[in-house]
């Protein structure tokens, strides 16, 4: 899991009583784990509705580096996340061919 920092026009203009010069603002990956299920309906011989809900724990981290009473200062901090995902996918297989087939999988999800 990881942020997308979008910058600003200049960040050391942000107020902060942590740091008297805030130098820059990065992110670090970190591991997390999903748990879902897979929900299967047939709607044709080569049409599948699928529904997998699932549950997301992880965690990410903010790296402030800076200056604090003219000495280099860093502070890191750790912001846990949970998701809920509601996706939904359209599975179209082809008919087989020589023992092989095709697959495409679309849809759309929603996530808190």
């Amino acid at each position: 899991m990881d942020f997308a920092i979008k910058p600003i026009e200049d960040y050391r203009l942000i107020e902060s009583g942590e740091f008297d010069t805030l130098k820059s603002v990065i992110t670090r990956s970190e591991n997390g784990f999903n748990i879902g299920i897979v929900s299967n309906l047939r709607l044709h011989p080569q049409w599948d509705l699928r529904f997998v809900p699932t549950l997301t724990f992880g965690d990410r981290s903010l790296i402030y580096d800076g200056v604090k009473n003219n000495e280099p200062y860093r502070r890191t901090q750790k912001v846990e996340s949970t998701f809920i995902d509601f996706p939904l996918h359209f599975k179209y297989k082809s008919v087989r061919m020589n023992n092989t087939r095709v697959y495409v999988i679309g849809g759309a999800k929603y996530s808190i």
